[in-house]
């Protein structure tokens, strides 16, 4: 942990923060920094509380909270909710909304789920065609990109699954059901005519070294795609996940005085001097890194490989995430990743011979 504030000290730096639980019910927390810009040396030492201009976070509430009290401390610091979690909770409302696509789509999954002479009958009437997705509701856009699947290839699915017996499997049978409802096959078509552009959207979100311009223009663009939508009830939903993100209007203030398409009227972007508000051309506004790095440490700690020492999967996953997770290198930042562990090791120091340097960047982390 010394190492790395060294690394920082005297920089504009951004941080992310999330937690998660892994295959032995542990808390963990992982913690990823960044550095906003490189500047002059400075007579002070370490990381200074005016220095740290942006946290990235989810927002659940304890998160919110929390970032609210360290403001008081990092006084220039502005709290951005995940836009990519954003959209994932619009994507998470059209699912409640579709009720319908919602069972044709996890009865179908079900039907296949560990069946393998289910799997082989399909790729015998559909020759070329990838089996059904199995989407996971936690990760970004997988119901969406399901139900677009169901959407181009509803007929081939259906006829598999009549050819099965109901008598095999309740899900058989409620799958059938979902496909023979009159109006999943227009929820579909709407959703994918509607909806579809939710998932380009998180996957550029997720790009490292977005700018922040571009950044701010997706999110314009899907809300002047929602507004223009009859069913109203989605953009109410958008809104109200803007409104809960606190940072959002600060933001945009900066992106537009950067573009100079406004002068600054947010009492956060006064405090700022001209610098500062250049620091942010390359501020990034998803989480996909600190996401990216549950991933690691969840394949490196598997239910079958349960003997790991907690501090060698420590290890595995800072090289993981220090060899495939760089930043690019057209923004010219650099990326600091440090992982906090359980509470009671968040204090305990990194070795250095943890660390490693960056393939990309050429820069030591």
């Amino acid at each position: 942990m010394q190492n790395m504030q060294l690394k920082a000290e005297n920089k504009y730096i951004w941080a992310s923060i999330d937690e998660s639980t892994d295959s032995e019910g542990r808390m963990v927390v992982n913690f990823i920094f960044g550095i906003l810009d490189d500047c002059k040396n400075s007579p002070e030492r370490g990381i200074q509380y005016n220095k740290v201009l942006l946290a990235l976070t989810d927002s659940a509430s304890y998160m919110l909270a929390a970032m609210k009290g360290l403001q008081i401390l990092y006084s220039k610091m502005l709290h951005v909710t995940c836009l990519s979690h954003g959209l994932h909770r619009v994507a998470e409302f059209i699912r409640d909304k579709f009720s319908n696509v919602n069972q044709l789509i996890s009865k179908t999954k079900a039907v296949f789920l560990k069946a393998p002479s289910r799997r082989m009958k399909f790729q015998q009437m559909n020759a070329g065609l990838a089996l059904p997705p199995e989407p996971v509701i936690t990760r970004w856009g997988t119901w969406l990109n399901a139900a677009i699947y169901y959407c181009d290839h509803f007929s081939e699915v259906k006829s598999v699954i009549d050819t099965f017996d109901i008598a095999d499997a309740e899900s058989i049978g409620l799958a059938q059901q979902a496909f023979n409802n009159g109006d999943v096959e227009a929820d579909l078509a709407y959703i994918k005519t509607n909806f579809a552009s939710l998932i380009a959207a998180t996957v550029k979100l997720e790009t490292q070294g977005l700018a922040l311009s571009e950044s701010i223009e997706i999110v314009t663009s899907i809300r002047n795609e929602l507004r223009s939508l009859s069913r109203q009830e989605f953009t109410r939903k958008f809104e109200a996940v803007l409104k809960r993100n606190r940072g959002f209007i600060p933001i945009c203030d900066i992106n537009n005085i950067l573009n100079r398409n406004m002068q600054p009227t947010n009492e956060y972007v006064h405090n700022l001097t001209s610098h500062e508000l250049a620091l942010f051309a390359y501020a990034p506004l998803s989480s996909a890194d600190v996401e990216r790095s549950f991933s690691d440490y969840k394949n490196v700690l598997t239910l079958k490989r349960r003997s790991f020492l907690f501090e060698n999967v420590k290890q595995h996953v800072i090289v993981l995430c220090n060899e495939c997770k760089q930043a690019d290198t057209v923004t010219k930042q650099r990326w600091y990743k440090g992982i906090f562990a359980t509470a009671e090791e968040q204090e305990d120091d990194y070795d250095e011979d943890y660390l490693l340097e960056s393939k990309r960047n050429n820069i030591n982390l």
